[in-house]
């Protein structure tokens, strides 16, 4: 932990002080925060890779399944591989349009088995 502020700077050296304290934690705050950014955006491309990799091996026994909801598989694996994780923004729509594509396939298999 950092050592303890003072708790009113009164002599410009006290004020220099307090403010290079605040200064050193905003910047520790500051690379904590992109440490755990970079591991949840590590984390993430792994469960894209894995789910194109498990969704393509899948699409081997798909026989007899509707063509959209086949269509929507391949739509996802060309995804995970389209998905840089250096291009954030990118990468995070990539995500985000992944998920929406599961889910919508896992409802249109929910109704191919004769769910509600």
């Amino acid at each position: 932990p950092p050592p303890p502020t003072l708790p009113f700077p009164k002599t410009k050296k006290d004020k220099k002080l307090a403010a290079s304290e605040a200064y050193e934690r905003k910047k520790s705050r500051a690379k904590e925060g992109r440490i755990k950014l970079n591991q949840s955006l590590d984390a993430l491309s792994n469960s894209i890779s894995n789910c194109g990799a498990t969704i393509n091996n899948m699409l081997y026994y798909t026989a007899g399944l509707p063509a959209p909801f086949l269509s929507n598989l391949s739509t996802i694996v060309s995804l995970s591989k389209r998905a840089k994780k250096y291009d954030r923004p990118s990468f995070t729509g990539v995500a985000a349009e992944m998920l929406d594509r599961v889910n919508a396939a896992l409802d249109k298999l929910f109704e191919v088995w004769g769910g509600e």
